[in-house]
C-alpha cells in the first residue's frame, strides 16, 4: 500500500509506542527517517531474545519489527551541526513522531 506516498515522517520514537507507530506509517508508504541520539540509542537495540537456529543478525527482533521500512541516522543535538541538521529535517517533514 502506498496511501502515504510522498509523506515524510521524522521518527524520534524509542521502544514500542513511537517506533511502532512510525513503522505502521512506513508500511503505508511514508518515507520514515528514524533519528537516534549519538549518545543514547534505542534501547530495543540491546534487548536480547532467542534467535532461530542459524540466525546471524546482530539486531534483536524487537528492534527489527519496530523499525522496518525506515531510513535512519544518528545526530548529536548537543552540537550546532546536529541541531541545524535536525531542524532542517523537521522543516522538510510532514510529521514528527516522538514518545
Amino acid at each position: 500500500m502506498n496511501a502515504l506516498a510522498g509523506c515524510r515522517v521524522l521518527d524520534l520514537g524509542i521502544i514500542t509506542a513511537g517506533a511502532a507507530t512510525a513503522a505502521c506509517l512506513a508500511d503505508f508508504g511514508a518515507e520514515v527517517i528514524k533519528v537516534e541520539s549519538a549518545s543514547y540509542r534505542d534501547p530495543f537495540r540491546r534487548w536480547l531474545s532467542d534467535k532461530p537456529a542459524g540466525a546471524t543478525d546482530d539486531l534483536p527482533p524487537f528492534f527489527k519489527a519496530t523499525n522496518r521500512n525506515k531510513l535512519g541516522l544518528s545526530l548529536d543535538l548537543k552540537q550546532a551541526l546536529g541541531r541545524t541538521t535536525f531542524l532542517r529535517l523537521v522543516a522538510n517533514s510532514d510529521v514528527v513522531v516522538e514518545n
